[in-house]
């Protein structure tokens, strides 16, 4: 389709496709309340988001990790359970947790445990909102990805605990 006057029109080409990545890291997803919660209202947030990216150019690759492991969660430089991370970066860097009874009972030998609550619009939230999330995602999609941190990693204390009671046996199968 041309242009009626005599301008030149200059053709463009599509942008780039650029990939984003969302990674979903969680001690117990069927166990835990705030990791099942967390990750029905990501599912919400994705297919909220997918339009828009799309439109952006962007393809959306999710991954979701099971942290069964010390090993796991050293590797992975897991500060809290549920993380949600967009292109390395955790969407609520200022962790704060609360007492997690169903991961308590999931480690076993009566430990305590504690998981992430998320903070949006001065609320505290037992799991991710979706507005957070899909917040998150399109702050990423219109930022410059920044290269993740690979510093050194110590594994929190928290997670350490859940880990040892874990470790000794007496989990109930996660």
């Amino acid at each position: 389709m041309g242009c009626e006057c005599d301008c030149k029109t200059e053709t463009r080409k599509a942008p780039a496709l650029r990939e984003m990545k969302l990674e979903f890291l969680y001690l117990d997803e069927s166990a835990c309340e705030p990791c099942g919660e967390t990750s029905a209202k990501m599912e919400k947030a994705v297919e909220a988001a997918r339009g828009p990216l799309a439109a952006m150019g962007i393809t959306l690759n999710i991954e979701k990790k099971h942290i069964a492991s010390r090993a796991v969660a050293t590797a992975e430089r897991l500060v809290s359970s549920p993380t949600i991370r967009v292109d390395g970066v955790d969407i609520d860097p200022a962790v704060t947790e609360d007492d997690c009874p169903s991961c308590g009972t999931l480690a076993g030998d009566d430990t305590k445990v504690d998981c992430r609550v998320w903070h949006w619009r001065g609320e505290v939230y037992p799991a991710a909102p979706v507005g957070k999330i899909v917040e998150s995602l399109m702050a990423a999609a219109m930022a410059t990805p920044a290269p993740a941190d690979v510093g050194d990693f110590t594994l929190p204390e928290n997670l350490q605990r859940f880990f040892a009671a874990k470790e000794k046996g007496n989990a109930l199968g996660c």
